[in-house]
């Protein structure tokens, strides 16, 4: 799982989302909101998806500060198993 740390602009990551797999995704911040773009989930609207089609909000940074918060805030979001994207992976893949 992620860090609350690592909640940061342009962090590649692999999420489920609504019991969807996700295996390419980027986070992207936005005044105080994260949000995770990626190409399958449409839930808000972010102006930079760093090339995805959709923005998904995981909620306020200032909410996502500790891991129980974190936790918690993925959960209602509908988030799970937000993790880093281990070695890189093309951009023109997603």
């Amino acid at each position: 799982m992620i860090r609350p740390e690592q909640i940061q602009d342009s962090v590649k990551v692999m999420v489920s989302i609504n019991g969807r797999q996700i295996d390419y995704a980027t986070i992207s911040v936005e005044g105080n909101i994260a949000y995770i773009c990626q190409d399958w989930e449409d839930g808000a609207e972010c102006t930079n998806k760093h090339g995805y089609t959709y923005s998904w909000s995981i909620g306020l940074l200032s909410a996502l500060k500790t891991i129980t918060k974190l936790k918690k805030n993925l959960s209602i979001a509908g988030v799970e198993d937000l993790r880093l994207t281990v070695g890189d992976w093309n951009e023109e893949e997603n």
